[in-house]
């Protein structure tokens, strides 16, 4: 099934025109109307897409407006300045009506539209092919996303993870759809180091999505990160559907292995392991295969490993739930590693648009968390647009394959195709 990766920004403000704005020019905050100098809002949103879309800043988009104004090499962009956007107003004044946003209000706003949008997808001939009525339910992957701050400790603040520069960021907890051509972001929650906890953040996040849009959540995957004990707590007790993350290897996972390794050498297996002190431990299982002889020859060339660190040697899942119905299907457990780790690739397809998220982030050197509270809830929707305008390209033209489905459990068969398809892919000719 194709997609379509490029952002045609003229298609997007469109639908930006259409979806958003709207929502925007109800119910505007009584610190905004009481602002004599108040830039109005569709004005605001408008310079916020173009930032966007731009991936530049409140300040370089309206100079890129007022500079389509008079010139005539964009017309494109020069009959859009003009149409929605009749006096360019002054950067500060743009800045300073979006700051009198509270966070609560944004996030309320823009939640709506974002949910709506769900809604609407779910109406389409893909959805209802996947995961329609009586259909499996959908897989979505949690992720921590991050953006750098350089500005003092606040309340809304937490300390990065080595992935920027700055030692503190603004942290964002998000909900994604794995499946492919509808990878939506479904919501958000800010992530605080004196906040609330991740099992907590998850909770509200799971909820909230299913009552406001009625979406069946089957399959979660996680990325080491989430290896706490809280979280797994939380999903033990409180969701019903498959768990599947990446394993630290901490002290009790490479003492299980060497024992493991000593009674049955190189070969895959399953075992329960616990994770966290004992007043608060969780137990899970360990599922496990060791990498080939020739990766592990070249793994430890090249790190220069402690031959006797047998751990290095293997790779791990965590699962919630013992994978009953591939042993009733009598897979070995090599077998069953491979279904598996086939099956986590689908949370890689949210790298890409992660990749697209933040590169359409737009930027700003303000300290305010509330502007840059937009930013980001603007680059959510703006991805989300794109994914919407991908989805409609597919169910309107010939891509969408009458028997395809996603979030199905793949046959060893269908693992060799696709390997046979990526390297044909990557290697051509």
């Amino acid at each position: 099934m194709k997609t379509y990766s490029r952002i045609d920004q003229f298609k997007l403000k469109d639908r930006f025109i259409q979806s958003i704005i709207p929502e925007f020019i109800k119910n505007i905050p009584q610190k905004v109307k009481n602002w004599c100098n108040a830039v109005p809002m569709e004005i605001c949103l408008l310079l916020l897409m173009m930032t966007t879309i731009t991936a530049t800043s409140i300040q370089q988009a309206t100079l890129l407006l007022s500079d389509a104004i008079l010139a005539d090499s964009n017309r494109a962009l020069q009959r859009f300045a003009k149409k929605y956007i009749p006096e360019i107003p002054h950067p500060n004044r743009v800045r300073h009506t979006l700051k009198l946003w509270s966070p609560h209000q944004i996030n309320s706003k823009y939640r709506e539209v974002n949910f709506k949008m769900i809604r609407h997808m779910k109406k389409g001939k893909l959805f209802k092919q996947t995961h329609g009525k009586g259909k499996k339910g959908i897989a979505v992957a949690f992720d921590l996303t991050e953006k750098g701050y350089y500005g003092s400790k606040d309340q809304h603040t937490s300390f990065t993870k080595g992935r920027s520069p700055a030692k503190l960021c603004h942290s964002y907890l998000t909900i994604q759809m794995v499946c492919p051509g509808m990878r939506f972001i479904l919501d958000q929650e800010p992530v605080y180091t004196d906040g609330k906890s991740l099992d907590v953040l998850m909770t509200k996040l799971l909820r909230r999505v299913k009552a406001k849009t009625g979406l069946k959540i089957a399959t979660i995957y996680l990325d080491r990160g989430f290896y706490q004990v809280d979280v797994l707590k939380y999903l033990r007790h409180k969701f019903s559907g498959n768990v599947l993350m990446p394993v630290i290897r901490t002290s009790r996972v490479k003492t299980a292995i060497k024992e493991w390794y000593e009674q049955y050498g190189y070969t895959a297996g399953e075992m329960k392991l616990i994770i966290g002190p004992k007043n608060k431990s969780q137990q899970y299982i360990l599922i496990f295969a060791p990498l080939s002889e020739e990766y592990r020859a070249k793994w430890r060339k090249k790190k220069k490993a402690d031959p006797t660190a047998i751990h290095n040697d293997f790779l791990y899942f965590c699962l919630l739930k013992s994978p009953d119905q591939l042993l009733k299907e009598e897979y070995s457990y090599q077998e069953i590693f491979t279904i598996l780790s086939e099956e986590y690739r689908r949370r890689w397809g949210i790298e890409t648009g992660y990749r697209v998220y933040k590169d359409i982030w737009g930027k700003t050197s303000s300290q305010s968390y509330s502007l840059r509270y937009w930013l980001m809830w603007n680059a959510v929707m703006v991805y989300n647009l794109w994914i919407l305008e991908n989805l409609e390209l597919i169910e309107n033209g010939d891509k969408l394959i009458d028997n395809y489905s996603c979030c199905e459990t793949p046959s060893l068969e269908e693992i060799e195709e696709g390997k046979k398809l990526r390297k044909s892919r990557k290697y051509p000719g």
